[in-house]
């Protein structure tokens, strides 16, 4: 088994404990160890449930389509799956959210009616939901359904599911105390049979027993078929009535004879136990509706489907011809305006090529990088997810050009991304698909990098990349002899008014006025996937679409009142109206932020009890405002970027500045992290957004010399800008600031600038040495600029400073002077002004040497 854990450390995560064992494999709790978040007190923010499957190729199969079934589902009572990973062709593994709780059985005991009764609500809701998406658990049992700590309930466990859409088989499946009469008969089964296994899990949480047992498998299976079970009230159990008869419906034999959906039980409930629960079947719709960018995508589906197989495995369905097309492949683009879609159907492919065992790495690039490069993002997401293994000459390779990226700021030159490509082929020996999300954002070095990995290798190296902007970069490759062959591109096109009334019809159900009035609403969307689902999440949030009597309905005088939205912005300032205050404060703050967060340091900001930030974010996520990063868990963002622009835009100045100053403040108590979350620079920016000057530009000094230490500088230029912008006259640091901004300029062959930095150094407190320093640098940064003979005048002021005859100060500027002479065709006096330089070295040394030799 240590060599399977080894594996699994290799793709980024550490086994800490079994959790159990299931009826294909076995669930584990692990770390994951390339976080950006790594402190030791927050490593508990990287834990996630880790399933493995080591047993047959079936298996396997079976576990990826469990992930595939759970990545596309989404509900609150459900795992957030992360990641799939194919080992060997028995071996694989895939994680999801971490549920730290009790089973339903076990946190029932001794709990009250009132308590468990929500519990059974919520179980249905998340019933009727994968009812919509015609999935059945069947393997629903105490076991399979948590309560975690906030206690919200979670079902989990999709190993033995079926999706009826494509379900042939009649195999019996599930644990044998649970199973329907329909399963155990081998009959095709929906989702009422999930409904008689809830009947055996509340009967066992009124009894504390399920209503059948036996010795042997066929006895259980027997009594399942044939016998009644007996009432709990007359085995003596304190069950309220209403309750009872719901369990014994749920019970009955004949799947006709049962409740015919979920939401029902909730409607029972209400109405004999004077409760108020809502249906919320329009947050199951919601959930729905996260997948909604994928509709209409079945053409790009299977491409990239048929691509993989072709490219990466042996598919006997396609012929050779095809597969040798598909493997000249090495680009792949998706190019859309904003709300298609792109970005969804990116993370899409690239679980679908995690199921099949292709290496990924997936870089989502956008403007609010803090000055890094798309090159540097890269590599350190790359040695982050490899820093666990750092034995091997592959890795030491990456991380080595990782630190010459980081130091050299200027261009590159086709050799250095040459070997950098190389290198990243060479550690990854199978190959590997490179997703980039936005690669407008990329930069022009960056995509230079990219064609020379792209071209090095045919079969092994895929780039699959969106941009909603276009860029030279796509339209030079795609106007090439050979792009046909190597590069394909899909333009996401608005989904077409026969696709709009077939999801209707699909999803509500609706008919005569009701079907024609809504689908007016859609169409006015241009059939842009974003703009649909927020009009039908607004429609559901005035009670224009609402769910009644186990069906969808139409209130037509709601809708004749309701002013459709012109812009999307609109839609979203009405749903954000419904947020609570803390709930819209922290919106705020990731508005302001601009980037993906963890829990922990949002925590630290609002300064609140974990328990309500979860409570927050779970609001957030089921108004659909924030979402969990795939990529990381415990990483929330803004569902996109047009809530932002909302947000942001009625954010009034003052309560801007007091933000800004609370995320400032906020950071600075979370600390920089190793692998640096939270900048100096980020710090300085809130700070002097906040209003705070003094403290924006001690941060923004920090950030500077920090990166022109490392050599990186294009950041540390601009940190010290800004520092200097903000610094005082009488600021000691000015002096330092100039001089480092005029040599930096000095090397980035900005020759203007440095004249105007070491000009104002002059006009400040230097000693005479320093003033002389200064006045031979105005000389160089002049015969840059090809002006010698301006230089000559900067020289001639230095050499007026100098009082000693022997200085090797002195000495360096003869040398100066005498270059520049050289330069001007001068070369007499070139060779007269060098050979003072050389006298002025001598005389200071055998000065020194006679001193020491004295002494």
């Amino acid at each position: 088994m240590s060599s399977t854990y080894d594996q699994i450390r290799k793709k980024g995560y550490e086994i800490q404990k079994s959790l159990g064992k299931g009826n294909m494999g076995e669930v584990f709790l692990a770390q994951q160890l390339h976080l950006p978040n790594s402190k030791e007190d927050n490593k508990s923010q990287n834990l996630v449930a880790l399933k493995l499957v080591s047993s047959s190729e079936r298996d396997v199969q079976l576990l990826k389509e469990e992930f595939e079934h759970l990545s596309r589902l989404s509900h609150p009572n459900l795992c957030h799956v992360f990641d799939f990973h194919l080992l060997e062709p028995t071996l694989c593994f895939y994680t999801m959210e971490y549920i730290e709780g009790k089973n339903l059985l076990e946190a029932s005991q001794g709990a009250s009616w009132e308590e468990i009764i929500p519990w059974i609500v919520d179980l249905c809701r998340v019933l009727e939901y994968l009812a919509l998406e015609d999935c059945v658990h069947c393997d629903l049992k105490p076991q399979n359904i948590l309560i975690n700590r906030d206690g919200t309930l979670k079902l989990l466990d999709f190993g033995l599911a079926l999706f009826t859409t494509n379900y042939h088989e009649s195999s019996l499946r599930g644990s044998l105390a649970y199973i329907s009469p329909e399963m155990a008969r081998g009959e095709r089964v929906d989702h009422r049979s999930d409904l008689y296994s809830l009947g055996i899990v509340l009967y066992q949480i009124a009894t504390g027993n399920v209503p059948f047992e036996g010795s042997k498998p066929w006895e259980l299976l027997e009594k399942h078929l044939y016998q009644s079970p007996r009432r709990p009230s007359d085995m003596g159990h304190n069950i309220p009535p209403y309750l009872e008869e719901i369990i014994l419906k749920l019970l009955a034999k004949e799947p006709s004879h049962r409740y015919q959906q979920a939401g029902e039980i909730i409607q029972v409930i209400n109405q004999r136990g004077n409760y108020q629960f809502p249906l919320e079947t329009h947050e199951i719709i919601k959930g729905r509706m996260e997948n909604f960018n994928l509709m209409g995508r079945e053409k790009e589906r299977s491409f990239f489907k048929n691509f993989l197989e072709a490219k990466y495995g042996s598919p006997e369905e396609i012929g050779e011809t095809e597969k040798r097309s598909f493997r000249k492949i090495k680009w792949i683009f998706l190019s859309s305006s904003l709300g298609m879609g792109k970005s969804r159907l990116l993370r899409e492919w690239k679980w679908m090529a995690q199921c099949r065992g292709i290496s990924t790495l997936f870089l989502e690039l956008s403007q609010e990088t803090y000055g890094k490069t798309a090159l540097e993002l890269l590599l350190s997401h790359y040695v982050q997810r490899q820093k666990k293994q750092k034995k091997g000459k592959g890795f030491d390779k990456i991380f080595s050009f990782l630190k010459m990226t980081r130091k050299k700021e200027e261009k590159k030159g086709e050799q250095f991304y040459f070997e950098l490509a190389k290198a990243l082929l060479d550690s990854e020996k199978e190959g590997f698909i490179l997703f980039l999300d936005n690669l407008h954002y990329g930069g022009e070095d960056f995509q230079e990098f990219l064609k020379i990995l792209a071209n090095l290798e045919e079969e092994r190296i895929t780039i699959v990349a969106s941009f909603s902007e276009e860029i030279p970069f796509w339209k030079e490759l795609s106007q090439k002899p050979w792009a046909s062959q190597e590069v394909k591109t899909f333009f996401l096109e608005p989904l077409s008014e026969e696709f709009m009334l077939a999801m209707v019809d699909s999803m509500f159900a609706l008919k005569g006025r009701d079907r024609e009035r809504v689908l007016e609403i859609l169409l006015t969307s241009g059939g842009i996937p974003l703009l649909i689902k927020e009009i039908l999440n607004s429609l559901m949030d005035h009670q224009i679409l609402y769910y009644q009597n186990s069906r969808w309905r139409v209130n037509q005088e709601k809708l004749e009142a309701f002013e459709l939205p012109q812009e999307i912005s609109f839609l979203f300032g009405e749903r954000l109206k419904k947020v609570s205050p803390e709930g819209y404060h922290l919106l705020k703050v990731l508005s302001l932020i601009g980037r993906a967060c963890s829990r922990s340091l949002l925590t630290k900001i609002l300064n609140l009890p974990s328990q309500k930030m979860t409570a927050l974010l779970k609001e957030l996520g089921r108004g659909h405002l924030v979402l969990e990063d795939m990529e990381r868990p415990r990483w929330y963002r803004l569902a996109n970027e047009k809530i932002r622009d909302v947000i942001l835009a009625n954010i009034e100045e003052e309560n801007q500045q007091k933000l800004h100053l609370e995320i400032a403040q906020g950071m600075v108590e979370f600390g920089l992290t190793k692998e640096e979350e939270v900048s100096f620079g980020e710090i300085g920016y809130h700070f002097e957004k906040g209003g705070k000057k003094e403290k924006a530009l001690d941060y923004y000094w920090k950030e500077g010399m920090q990166n022109l230490r490392q050599f990186s500088h294009q950041r540390g230029l601009q940190y010290l800008e800004k520092a200097l912008e903000m610094m005082s006259k009488s600021d000691p640091r000015r002096i330092e600031a100039l001089e480092q901004l005029g040599k930096t300029y000095l090397l980035k062959g900005k020759f203007q600038e440095a004249i105007q930095s070491f000009g104002e150094l002059l006009d400040l407190g230097l000693s005479r040495d320093q003033r002389v320093e200064i006045l031979m640098k105005l000389g160089r940064a002049y015969r840059k600029l090809g002006r010698s003979e301006r230089a000559l005048e900067f020289y001639e002021e230095g050499l007026s400073e100098i009082q000693s005859e022997k200085s090797n100060l002195k000495a360096e500027l003869f040398a100066e002077y005498g270059w520049d002479l050289a330069l001007l065709d001068r070369f007499k006096e070139a060779k007269e002004k060098i050979q003072k330089g050389f006298d002025a070295v001598e005389e200071e040394v055998s000065h020194g040497s006679s001193s020491l030799y004295n002494a």
